[in-house]
């Protein structure tokens, strides 16, 4: 066993809601579900949105783990939706 693994088994031990044991709902560890990113959508006359690559699940923050799906995120790609916000009131006008 490595001590990566042992570490986590601890870890499981002393803190048996944390990594979701006996739950069901989460990973046993943040890496055996695998990663995921945040996609940041800014919008023109709304809030960000953040969008899940996994799951899709939308979320007004950008969390460390995806409330949808359980996955750790990795980073945020910035998407600029506004811009095609901005083309379609100019074509209103």
């Amino acid at each position: 066993m490595s001590a990566r693994q042992d570490r986590i088994r601890k870890d499981m031990a002393a803190w048996p809601g944390w990594y979701g044991a006996g739950s069901g709902a989460r990973s046993a560890s943040p890496d055996a579900a695998g990663s995921a990113f945040w996609t940041q959508e800014t919008h023109l006359l709304r809030a960000d949105e953040y969008v899940c690559s996994a799951c899709g699940k939308r979320s007004e923050k950008p969390f460390k783990e995806c409330p949808g799906c359980g996955r750790w995120m990795k980073k945020v790609k910035y998407e600029a939706g506004w811009v095609d916000e901005i083309e379609m009131w100019d074509a209103i006008r």
